[in-house]
């Protein structure tokens, strides 16, 4: 079910009346004392430190640098940036904290975008898919920069994921890229279901550290994945139904500069079904 209520802690007014128009949206309260789910500014986020329940950070100007210490700083799993998607991310993070289904593309890509699903099993199948994604990016005008980087990112996360299901003895992994005007989208699924919020945090910050010193861009490490993913995506969500499977997403808004992506904040969030 739904969330029973949501508090909001915002200084913008603008914003404050955006966010409502979402609660109107999704039928959720608004209170002024604690409620189910808090949606607070990243300028008061002490204010929400008594917060019962699942916290959303809207981030506004601070670039990806900031907000990727913001989030390792707090643990935070739910980053939504104040850009002009903010009621379609904030709509959509609700709908998952509601209960409903986390997996899918279709919360990130909903306008009719075509869908391409491959089946993976082993670094043959997984060249060839990536040429694929790679090719498809280009014709919808990525930069070459932004997609070789995304490439890289989603590379690493699908090898972990079949040597995973290689051990197992699982089958293929599953790849699946989405598109539509504006917007490109690639998940990747295996079948086990033992990510953790803790681990892709630790991740985001020993890949940064690792970059920094030196690592090539496509070193094998899922770490440094992570980081790649965070550094190059307009949205990267996690979904994991433990024990069961896993769902990387990753989001590119098409058509930004590559100045215009450093500039900006990705939206960002952890979801764990237990």
């Amino acid at each position: 079910m739904k969330p029973g209520s949501a508090r909001v802690i915002v200084e913008d007014v603008a914003v404050g009346e955006r966010v409502d128009a979402v609660l109107a949206v999704a039928d959720i309260p608004r209170v002024e004392g604690k409620g189910a789910v808090t949606i607070v500014g990243h300028g008061r986020i002490d204010h929400a430190a008594d917060a019962p329940g699942p916290v959303i950070v809207l981030c506004s100007g601070t670039g990806r640098r900031a907000a990727l210490e913001l989030i390792a700083s707090r643990a935070l799993r739910y980053l939504v940036p104040v850009d002009d998607r903010l009621e379609d991310s904030l709509l959509t993070m609700l709908g998952k904290l509601s209960g409903a289904e986390l997996f899918g593309l279709d919360r990130y890509v909903r306008h009719g975008g075509l869908f391409d699903t491959h089946s993976v099993a082993d670094s043959v199948a997984k060249v060839r898919v990536l040429r694929e994604i790679g090719a498809r990016a280009q014709r919808l005008g990525c930069p070459q920069l932004i997609a070789d980087l995304f490439l890289s990112a989603i590379d690493e996360m699908a090898i972990n994921a079949i040597e995973r299901h290689i051990r197992a003895n699982l089958g293929p992994i599953e790849i699946v890229a989405a598109a539509e005007v504006g917007r490109f989208a690639v998940a990747v699924r295996d079948r086990i279901g033992q990510l953790r919020p803790e681990h892709v945090l630790g991740s985001l910050v020993r890949g940064g550290a690792q970059k920094q010193g030196g690592m090539a861009l496509d070193a094998a490490s899922a770490q440094l994945g992570f980081r790649i993913m965070f550094d190059t995506l307009s949205t990267l969500a996690i979904n994991v139904d433990a024990g069961r499977r896993t769902e990387i997403i990753g989001v590119i808004d098409l058509g930004k500069s590559l100045r215009e992506y450093r500039d900006t904040v990705p939206g960002w969030s952890c979801f764990v079904r237990e």
